[in-house]
């Protein structure tokens, strides 16, 4: 879109492939307009809309009077007779698992370039011995490329239920397979709404979230407006020294916005956000490399923890009774003198430094100094 030229321009998105799109990614698309210049980008309401009106607890006779109302308006759905100023097609089968980064939300990377980008980016910032290993203290050896802040946070990305069941069923699998996240990592969970927390909890997804140390701590933007608070205190202490980098789902990852500590940041899906605070680096090839390795000292592949489709579609057609979501936040009280909300008593728990396992057979260690020759 940002070689189409289109500053100053109304987007309307038509086609069969707008169907394809859940209403929730159609948000997310809307809502980087601004990054590729448009003054806004528009979707049409069709039954992936009401669907949604739904999945979120809207009662029947509501819906059926949304689309009763629209169609009466001659505005449901993509009628494909309309005229426009200029069309550009958008081949959906072209899309792959990406990234953005390190520095703009239109810099794609591809999963397997990943590396590259990295060390590309790091030799810029003036790091010259990409081989170098620095004392982290009790959190052991650490290496440029280390990711100090892993967020699923966002309005959009995170009120989409797909991708947040996808790192649920990420979180669960790789709980399953005993991995967790590196003890360098903080890592934070800012779901887009109260409702898709609701759905992760309903479908038990919260809990392996929480294992690996995905807390919940508020909802909306928090990582990509730089609301991270400090990067743990072992990496504060090296940051001007290590090529630090954070991973998170938000939309904007410009220098500096997320903290003043970390070098890169790259943006991803929720899911990805948990893969990559398991492989503890930003500098792996994920598509050829192990996220980490199991409790039983097997390497474990990211296809192996990465959801199908069908079981995001077995978690997502569990529909929710109409007006069950709470009115007030799980986890949170309310000031009786001031309706102010105010965190519980009880503190969330820590989970320390749990022991890493290592993999078994042959070195298979994702530790950049064992994959790259020295520069």
């Amino acid at each position: 879109m940002r070689r189409e030229g289109v500053v100053g321009c109304l987007v309307e998105v038509t086609g069969e492939g707008v169907s394809a799109l859940t209403a929730t990614q159609r948000s997310c698309v809307a809502n980087m307009t601004p990054e590729y210049g448009a003054t806004t980008t528009l979707f049409p309401v069709d039954d992936v809309t009401m669907g949604y009106l739904e999945l979120t607890g809207r009662a029947h006779s509501e819906v059926a009077f949304a689309r009763a109302y629209l169609e009466a308006q001659g505005v449901f759905g993509d009628e494909g007779n309309r005229v426009y100023a200029r069309t550009v097609t958008f081949d959906l089968s072209s899309v792959e698992l990406s990234l953005a980064g390190p520095s703009r939300p239109h810099d794609r990377v591809a999963v397997a370039d990943l590396r590259r980008r990295f060390e590309d980016s790091a030799v810029a910032n003036g790091r010259t011995d990409l081989n170098q290993v620095f004392d982290a203290g009790r959190m052991g050896e650490l290496h440029h490329g280390a990711v100090a802040i892993a967020a699923i946070t966002s309005c959009t990305t995170a009120t989409d239920p797909a991708m947040m069941v996808a790192a649920g069923l990420v979180a669960a699998k790789a709980r399953e397979r005993g991995l967790m996240p590196k003890p360098w990592v903080k890592t934070i969970l800012a779901p887009g709404s109260h409702a898709t927390e609701l759905i992760l909890r309903r479908a038990g997804l919260l809990e392996p979230l929480r294992e690996l140390g995905f807390f919940t701590c508020g909802f909306g933007c928090m990582s990509c407006i730089g609301n991270s608070g400090e990067i743990k205190p072992e990496l504060k202490a090296v940051s001007r020294d290590v090529e630090l980098t954070s991973v998170l789902s938000g939309n904007r990852n410009f220098e500096g916005r997320i903290s003043p500590d970390v070098s890169q940041n790259y943006l991803c899906q929720p899911a990805l956000v948990v893969a990559y605070a398991i492989a503890g680096t930003m500098d792996v090839d994920l598509s050829a490399e192990p996220v980490g390795c199991g409790s039983d000292g097997t390497p474990v592949s990211l296809a192996e923890i990465m959801p199908t489709d069908d079981e995001i579609e077995r978690v997502l057609t569990r529909p929710w009774p109409p007006r069950s979501s709470p009115r007030v936040p799980v986890g949170f009280s309310r000031d009786r003198r001031h309706g102010a909300p105010f965190l519980p008593a009880s503190p969330i728990p820590s989970r320390g430094i749990p022991s890493q396992p290592t993999c078994a057979g042959p070195p298979t260690s994702t530790s950049p100094a064992s994959e790259r020759s020295s520069r």
